[in-house]
């Protein structure tokens, strides 16, 4: 199994970035691991409704036919590392 994670925008402090890595070298164990940042395509207008729909256009190009995809948001459902890893494996 590949898990692509696609990001838009950079990292931009220096201590996430580290931890993002960290992290990133630890899951490389368990599964094969792809981490791909997105060009923010406006970043002016980060809430605009035009703002979604182009980096939904932008997520879009990098989905093939058959990828399970999870959205990750911080309005979503919060998972423990175990249940998320439960929810993995299913």
């Amino acid at each position: 199994m590949i898990i692509r994670v696609l990001a838009i925008g950079q990292t931009k402090m220096s201590y996430v970035k580290d931890g993002l890595d960290l992290y990133l070298k630890r899951l490389a164990h368990y599964s094969r691991l792809e981490w791909t940042e997105l060009p923010d395509p406006s970043p002016k207008a980060a809430a605009s409704d035009q703002q979604r729909l182009h980096e939904g256009e932008l997520l879009l190009k990098h989905i093939q036919p058959g990828d399970f995809v999870v959205l990750l948001d911080e309005k979503g459902k919060v998972l423990s590392s175990a249940q998320w890893a439960e929810s993995m494996n299913k």
